[in-house]
């Protein structure tokens, strides 16, 4: 969906401005030039891409225009999470959090949050870098590394 109010966007944006300082849109309209910008551009990919990355494109293309599995509800838990993760850690210390974070399934305050725990790999991001920051790595560049 952000996909395509971004695309109405720029499209309004470009026409909107070249018609605005007295430009005829319709001379904008060059099928062929397109055709030539494009193709090259798809040309230059693949003769500078192995195979597999081609293939990774064009899987996170159809991505981008496929439905996204996570819904509105699944970003208020995440959030729900994190909130609640922050304000035990604040009140009670980062330490507080290390036999929630040691073993999410048994943790009261992970099992408030049911589709958190399905999803293993968010699961592991989140307990992995609050242990990070347990230990001490505050800073961003450790963090990063």
């Amino acid at each position: 969906m952000n996909m395509i109010i971004g695309a109405i966007i720029v499209i309004a944006s470009v026409l909107g401005g070249f018609a605005a300082l007295g430009g005829h849109v319709d001379l904008l309209w060059q099928p062929y030039e397109i055709l030539i910008i494009v193709g090259s551009a798809i040309g230059a990919f693949t003769i500078g891409n192995p195979r597999r990355v081609i293939r990774d494109t064009g899987r996170a293309l159809m991505g981008l225009l496929g439905n996204n599995k996570y819904k509105r509800a699944d970003y208020l838990e995440l959030l729900s999470l994190q909130f609640a993760l922050y304000k035990q850690a604040k009140a009670k210390g980062m330490m507080s959090l290390e036999r929630d974070i040691d073993d999410p399934f048994s943790s009261d305050l992970f099992n408030k949050f049911p589709g958190i725990l399905k999803n293993e790999r968010g699961l592991l991001f989140i307990t992995d870098y609050l242990r990070l920051i347990s230990l001490g790595s505050e800073r961003a560049h450790e963090l990063e590394a």
